[in-house]
């Protein structure tokens, strides 16, 4: 799986409930069911690009 680099609403679709997650290589396009449920999908996905960037660092210190 490609390294997430963001997470965002997409307001410029005419569709409701957009958001985009960013990877190096390209960003994609995802619509939830509601408000509610698009919440919880940019929450769900900021926690792993927290996770992945604190887990980064740690390795970084590690290997020093």
């Amino acid at each position: 799986m490609e390294e997430l680099l963001s997470v965002s609403r997409y307001d410029e679709t005419d569709q409701r409930h957009c958001f985009e997650v960013n990877t190096p290589g390209r960003g994609y396009l995802f619509s939830a069911e509601n408000e509610v449920d698009m919440e919880d999908w940019i929450e769900t996905f900021q926690k792993i690009i927290s996770s992945d960037a604190a887990e980064n660092l740690v390795s970084g210190f590690m290997k020093m």
